[in-house]
């Protein structure tokens, strides 16, 4: 995916990225400080950065490199300041010293990684929260969304259960002024939406909330449009 795709990296912050690594790819994350302006790269940009796996193929975990983020910070504006000072040191190899990952970060869980990835560019990339579910997902008989929609199409099915992530959720109101919501849910095999209605609404409202996983129990039908 390009690095538009990750929230809060701008337009010309994608280009300054691209246009520091040219034809050669960052072989670490000092090398990525020592060629990116700390004045276009902030924390918040590293941050999505990280969240988003633009920096698995130097640092494969995430968390290690979301602790590193100062250190990025400090050499990028180190090497900036040395730049325009005219400041070079005839000892040292024209790459900044290696930054050295923190090894006493707690992991992220998988459910953690997910959630950052999904609020860094709006969809799941690496994995699913629903992965580590399989096998309850089988014994429940729980159809992949993807299975049931070909089911519904063949005629086979009009009802069934699925398991879902929300990723989004709109409040509306019926013609007759009743609550309901439109639910946005996904699965390994696909997104799809719900309507949930008021008395649904009202009963499994709270559990229908972006990043929460649910089993729901659904009614489809195959409509022209």
């Amino acid at each position: 995916y390009g690095l538009g795709a990750v929230k809060g990296v701008g337009s010309a912050v994608a280009e300054h990225i691209v246009a520091a690594r040219g034809d050669r790819p960052f072989a670490d994350l000092a090398d990525f400080a020592g060629r990116v302006d700390p004045r276009i790269i902030n924390r918040r940009t590293l941050e999505a950065l990280v969240c988003a796996g633009a920096f698995d193929g130097v640092a494969k975990r995430r968390e290690q490199a979301f602790a590193a983020i100062d250190a990025i910070i400090g050499t990028a504006q180190r090497v900036s300041s040395d730049r325009q000072d005219g400041i070079v040191d005839m000892f040292a190899s024209d790459q900044p010293e290696p930054i050295a990952l923190p090894q006493n970060v707690t992991p992220w869980t998988l459910t953690e990684r997910l959630e950052k990835e999904f609020s860094a560019i709006g969809f799941h990339l690496s994995g699913h929260p629903l992965d580590n579910h399989a096998e309850l997902f089988e014994r429940l008989r729980i159809a992949a969304y993807l299975d049931f929609e070909r089911a519904v199409k063949d005629g086979a099915r009009s009802a069934g259960r699925l398991a879902g992530t929300v990723s989004a959720r709109s409040e509306r109101r019926t013609r007759k002024g009743a609550a309901m919501a439109i639910v946005t849910l996904s699965d390994q095999s696909g997104s799809y939406e719900c309507l949930v209605f008021s008395e649904q609404l009202a009963l499994h409202g709270g559990e229908l909330v972006v990043g929460r996983s649910v089993i729901v129990h659904v009614e489809a039908d195959e409509r022209p449009d």
